[in-house]
Formats: C-alpha cells, structure tokens, sequence
C-alpha cells in the first residue's frame, strides 16, 4: 500500500513555493504555522503565524494560547485584521 502523505522535505518544498508565487497572501503562512504545529515545532509556527497576521491571516485567540504554552510569543499588533469583539 502506497504512503499518500507527502514527505517533510516535499510539503516545506511546496509551501515556500506557494509563498514565492503569491508572497502578500497569508494562506500559505497559515498552512506553514499549522504544519510547524503537528511537528511541535513552536518557534516555526510561531513565525509562520506571525507573516500570516501580517499578511492579513485572522486572529484566533485558541492559537495564540497555544503558542503561548509553547513559550512563543505573537505580536497581534501587527495583524492587518482585529480580533472582532466578544472572541
């Protein structure tokens, strides 16, 4: 039976390729912060979540705490979109 997962080196490839074809999208950071997470790799995703907020990703507070565990800090300052009030 055939491993239908990409291998480590394949997704890194191809989400530094996405964000070479369109670098101001925050999708492709987002989907890095996330594949940086499922590694624990925390500094990683933390960055990655970092551009994606610059880039206009969405704030989610469960995220940050998460990161937050994981002694990473964000800086939601610089987040193009605002956490909406009552999250």
């Amino acid at each position: 039976m055939q491993n239908k997962t990409s291998p480590p080196s394949e997704v890194v490839e191809l989400l530094n390729e996405a964000i070479k074809l369109s670098p101001d999208s925050c999708d492709s950071y987002q989907t890095f912060s996330g594949y940086y997470m499922a590694k624990s790799e925390w500094v990683l995703a933390g960055k990655m979540y970092q551009k994606a907020l610059e880039h206009g990703g969405e704030v989610y507070p469960e995220l940050i705490r998460e990161l937050k565990k994981h002694k990473v800090s964000i800086d939601v300052g610089k987040a193009k979109k605002r956490l909406r009030k009552g999250d």
